[in-house]
């Protein structure tokens, strides 16, 4: 049986959402300059339009956001399809850096995305794939304070056994900085922690808790005097990340005590 066009762009429009257009271009071509393969890094032009196409679009981007995070394989076949038919254009992009770039466009938008935690929160329990799990953590994270309703499942993803779902839970622990007793508590527990990167990912954390993560200061101490070994590559990067938690907390207990005393510094 040969499927005919209209067939497969209705098959396609029951498995993925909208894909709206915001000055000139749908929300998948301004998704390319999130993805780790772009060069549109983090304040270039490039980028800086996205965010302002993402913030334009508000919640009416988060539909497609979240397929484009989920396990997809059956919508990915019907892509390909329509891509034959030439009802789409574009080259193929690994489901990858599809899931990293959209996690991405959450941080333009920030709180005006708070609606989607829910969804997010069900994508990382229900996902079979730990790249939808990593990215919708790291979703979370970019939304920011708003995604609150998250920190019961963080507390207890960071903890995880995978360092990339830990260290993506540590993160956004730091970027949400709620329920700071629990959550610094469990920053400080995984700076003991074999991987550098989840380290660094606490240790970057805590410093986002200001003042509230002083108890935290021995901990982090302790991992500025860590040893670089071979078999830990980036134990540099944790150390420089807990030294300048350090700075941040320091800072701000200092600010708190003497709020003049910052005037100081400038």
């Amino acid at each position: 049986m040969v499927i005919g066009g209209a067939t497969l762009a209705f098959l396609g429009s029951l498995l993925i959402p909208p894909n709206p257009v915001v000055h000139s271009k749908r929300l998948s071509e301004w998704l390319r300059f999130y993805m780790p393969t772009s060069n549109a890094v983090l304040g270039s032009p490039q980028r800086l339009a996205a965010d302002e196409a993402l913030r334009s679009l508000g919640a009416s981007a988060i539909p497609f956001l979240l397929h484009e995070l989920q396990d997809s394989r059956l919508g990915l076949w019907c892509y390909m399809r329509l891509r034959r038919a030439r009802l789409i254009e574009g080259r193929y992009i690994s489901a990858a850096d599809r899931k990293v770039a959209a996690s991405r466009a959450f941080l333009a938008l920030g709180p005006a995305a708070s609606n989607a935690v829910p969804a997010l929160i069900a994508i990382r329990q229900q996902s079979h794939s730990l790249d939808s799990q990593c990215a919708a953590i790291y979703a979370l994270a970019w939304i920011g304070p708003s995604a609150e309703a998250a920190m019961p499942m963080l507390l207890g993803e960071a903890l995880s056994a995978n360092p990339r779902v830990s260290a993506g839970a540590l993160w956004a622990l730091g970027e949400i900085r709620a329920q700071p007793s629990l959550a610094v508590s469990v920053l400080t527990n995984a700076l003991t922690s074999s991987n550098a990167w989840v380290q660094t990912c606490a240790a970057h954390a805590l410093g986002n808790f200001g003042v509230s993560a002083w108890s935290a200061i021995p901990s982090l101490r302790a991992v500025t005097n860590t040893v670089a070994t071979v078999n830990c590559d980036r134990s540099a990067e944790a150390r420089a990340e807990a030294l300048n938690a350090i700075r941040r907390i320091e800072a701000a207990e200092q600010e708190q005590a003497d709020p003049l005393s910052i005037l100081s510094v400038q």
